[in-house]
């Protein structure tokens, strides 16, 4: 027999007569009407070439040895198709799987703890590889990566994203620093005038700060360039050096009584952009994944890096959602594959 001319749907129909052993009974159990289960009867016994059920005592239907040989393989092979659309069950605490995530420095190092603790203490048998947030972080995520975790304006569309929270642009410096007599820094000129210290690893902020003394005409002079950014606020404390960097990286318990905050110039037009999460949408429906994802949404919303973040002009922390979320489709040029009900590309 060929399968791809037999309607598999009919061992569903066998099955359920073979329990109720009456075909009225049968069509109600599978929701259909009696004339049709009549009709899926009279097409298995073409299928099998057998009557595989006569009238029996009680107007009940007696299986014949035909249809009673097919019960128990019935069952099993049912068995294993329900197995295997089933979506599985996840449980944390039991749940092997390694996963690599690319951070930026400028990420809380409390909400990361709290992610740790939170694999520790719920999915001890998680494998968690952290790595220094990159450029090609992103272009990574189909392969090497995945997670990653930064500010970037060049993630494919082919990616999914969910908002962390705000980002903004500050300017840090030691205590007792001439700029802090004024209260603030007046103008780009001033911000160039003085040497600066950057992180090693290019962000978006370190770039538009350049674009925009570039637009003005300007430039900086980097003195040093450090991977650890814990480095950079120990240098920070000796001599007149400036750090731009994320606000969110000046974390309350990173503040020392020996640096200030100073926002950026007013004419200072930088577009910082906002902490976001991106993976590819062939993790979408992974269970470990998602959890691994939310756990890490739930972390940011509590931590205090982020809620107590003072004077932001936006709200730091994007609104919590209960279910990541893809906005359906509009109507333009792109058509977006869709990958279950979230369309890549769109933010969640």
């Amino acid at each position: 027999m060929n399968l791809l001319h037999a309607d598999l749907n009919l061992l569903c129909c066998l099955h359920a007569l073979l329990v109720s052993g009456s075909v009225s009974r049968a069509a109600d159990q599978l929701g259909v009407t009696q004339p049709a289960m009549s009709r899926s009867l009279a097409r298995l016994r073409t299928l099998f070439n057998d009557p595989l059920f006569v009238r029996g005592a009680a107007n009940r239907l007696a299986p014949t040895p035909r249809a009673e040989a097919l019960r128990g393989p019935l069952e099993e092979i049912l068995g294993r198709i329900n197995l295997l659309v089933t979506p599985p069950e996840f449980s944390p605490e039991w749940a092997q799987a390694r996963f690599r995530i690319a951070v930026s420095s400028s990420f809380p190092r409390s909400a990361l703890n709290a992610l740790l603790g939170e694999i520790s203490s719920k999915a001890p048998l998680l494998e968690l590889h952290v790595l220094p947030w990159q450029n090609d972080s992103c272009g990574q995520l189909a392969e090497d990566l995945d997670l990653a975790i930064g500010v970037t304006r060049h993630a494919s569309p082919d990616l999914l994203q969910r908002k962390l929270f705000c980002n903004q642009a500050v300017c840090v410096m030691r205590a007792g620093h001439p700029l802090l007599e004024h209260g603030s820094i007046p103008d780009l000129a001033t911000l160039a005038a003085w040497p600066h210290i950057a992180p090693s690893a290019a962000s978006l902020v370190q770039t538009e700060t350049d674009r925009a003394l570039e637009r003005a005409g300007l430039r900086r002079q980097v003195q040093l360039y450090l991977d650890d950014f814990s480095s950079l606020l120990d240098w920070l404390q000796h001599g007149n050096a400036l750090l731009v960097t994320d606000r969110i990286a000046m974390q309350p318990s990173s503040i020392k009584d020996l640096l200030r905050i100073l926002p950026m110039p007013e004419d200072a037009i930088i577009d910082s952009g906002d902490f976001a999460m991106y993976w590819s949408a062939r993790w979408q429906n992974d269970p470990a994944h998602a959890w691994l994802r939310q756990t890490l949404t739930d972390a940011i919303r509590d931590c205090p890096a982020v809620t107590a973040l003072p004077a932001l002009p936006r709200a730091p922390l994007a609104l919590p959602l209960p279910t990541e979320y893809r906005q359906p489709a509009s109507r333009d040029e792109r058509i977006y594959p869709v990958v279950g009900r979230f369309f890549p590309g769109r933010v969640c």
